[in-house]
């Protein structure tokens, strides 16, 4: 997979609402919405799907413009997609309570993202798949 096709397939909702997500549809009509949820902190998860083991959770501030702040990708070969996504980690750039990276996206530093940072790390909640994460700070 190329690397315009990684960035879509992890990081690819980021910075959009809602309706930007439905109509973006990046994998043709084959994304379907499949589920939404209220959280706490004023913020939502929607499910989407291309299959039964390819699915995406994004994660909406709604105190942020109702923009996708975390698109968890949950995809066979995570490990591999990991290694590759690393490749291009912005060098001593951490977090201390993650062994996560950042990457630099342009394309979400105008405005949307704070300095066009996205964080990327695995992510394994109980009774769920392990997903990887990717998240950025809103501008507020």
């Amino acid at each position: 997979m190329e690397q315009i096709a990684l960035s879509t397939l992890f990081m690819g909702f980021l910075g959009l609402t809602e309706k930007e997500v439905d109509l973006y549809q990046p994998f043709g009509s084959a994304l379907k919405k499949i589920g939404k949820q209220k959280l706490d902190e004023n913020m939502e998860s929607i499910a989407y799907a291309l299959s039964p083991t390819q699915l995406f959770l994004l994660i909406i501030d709604n105190d942020n413009e109702s923009r996708v702040t975390t698109q968890k990708t949950y995809w066979d070969d995570l490990d591999k997609y990991y290694e590759i996504l690393k490749k291009s980690a912005v060098p001593n750039m951490k977090r201390s309570d993650s062994n996560g990276f950042y990457l630099h996206s342009s394309q979400l530093g105008a405005g949307i993202c704070v300095n066009g940072y996205i964080f990327i790390e695995k992510n394994k909640q109980p009774n769920d798949p392990e997903c990887i994460a990717a998240s950025i700070n809103i501008y507020k």
